[in-house]
């Protein structure tokens, strides 16, 4: 069975039912658990212990952590703890974040994200191999020691859309985590600026991971999984220039709000039955997806049909919508 990750989110649902679908995903072979760290939801890290108490292999990982919601050094505390809590499987996922996080609402500064990027991963990347830091840098500043037990092979994904932020991944991270990103925009921008920063730092592509959040909602009705994507995803996003720069290349247009068709939807997640789901991820993996993060949502019924929709990325057996 091919690799596959799943975001396990209590997006208004209690934390003790996403705990058991934690406890799903490890039972059901998911390669590694995921949390995504939004502004206004529960903290990741906080979430990814209480699913170590409850997992034994999938690894645990955050998709992602916006750096200007931590110190690097306040990261390094929390994933080295994490990582001991759960018998080395922390992994970290690491992003600039959005205008309207980093700018409007916490009233910091973006500019200059990819250099910004360069001086936390290299602050986290010493204080995990030495157990010390003494850095300073134009965005951030660290001179500390952390004694406590820590691994220095904890691996570390950038979230990355534009050239200089994927090169940048290739040459410092283990891994990238675009999303909302069509399969041709993968192969035609992705891989080749990410081999670009690998051949920087003197490596290919042999080892690295890109690991792309794919929403996927299994229903009957794929106009209500579309709908609902289209409202809690798309319409803010398409907000957004990065994102908007992305759709064009790919040949999506300048879609505003509302305004994406059904088949431009239908080539950024999985929405219907079984057969459905199982294609996209295998257009993702052929476009050069080495690890789908699944992300399970509910279709406008509420209803979140988790283990089926594990059932299908598996391929192990039919599995019915009704």
């Amino acid at each position: 069975m091919e690799r596959f990750g799943v975001y396990v989110q209590p997006h208004g649902a209690t934390i003790a039912s996403s705990i058991e679908q934690a406890r799903i995903a490890d039972r059901m072979d998911a390669e590694s658990i995921w949390v995504t760290q939004l502004a206004n939801e529960e903290d990741g890290f906080v979430l990814l212990s209480a699913y170590a108490g409850v997992t034994s292999r999938a690894r645990l990982g955050t998709g992602v952590i916006p750096i200007y919601s931590r110190h690097p050094t306040a990261l390094v505390q929390a994933v080295a703890t994490l990582d001991t809590l759960s018998g080395g499987r922390a992994m970290v996922g690491l992003g600039v974040g959005t205008e309207l996080t980093v700018e409007w609402m916490w009233g910091l500064s973006a500019a200059s994200p990819a250099r910004a990027m360069r001086e936390y991963v290299s602050i986290v990347r010493e204080s995990l191999d030495t157990g010390r830091a003494h850095f300073e840098g134009q965005h951030f500043t660290a001179r500390w020691r952390y004694t406590a037990t820590h691994r220095a092979e904890v691996p570390i994904y950038l979230a990355a859309l534009g050239p200089r932020m994927l090169e940048l991944a290739g040459e410092v991270a283990d891994g990238v985590m675009p999303w909302l990103t069509p399969p041709n925009y993968l192969a035609e921008h992705v891989l080749p600026a990410v081999a670009r920063g690998r051949a920087r730092a003197g490596r290919d592509l042999a080892g690295f991971e890109i690991a792309l959040p794919l929403p996927v909602c299994l229903t009957d009705d794929r106009d209500s999984g579309r709908n609902v994507f289209r409202k809690n995803i798309l319409d803010f996003y398409a907000r957004l220039p990065p994102y908007r720069r992305v759709f064009l290349a790919s040949g999506l247009g300048d879609l505003g709000l509302g305004k994406m068709p059904d088949e431009a939807v239908d080539r950024l997640g999985g929405f219907g039955g079984p057969e459905v789901i199982r294609r996209i991820v295998d257009e993702y993996r052929a476009a050069g997806v080495t690890l789908p993060l699944i992300s399970p949502y509910p279709d406008g019924t509420g209803v979140l049909r988790f283990e089926e929709t594990l059932e299908a990325v598996r391929g192990n057996r039919a599995v019915t919508t009704g």
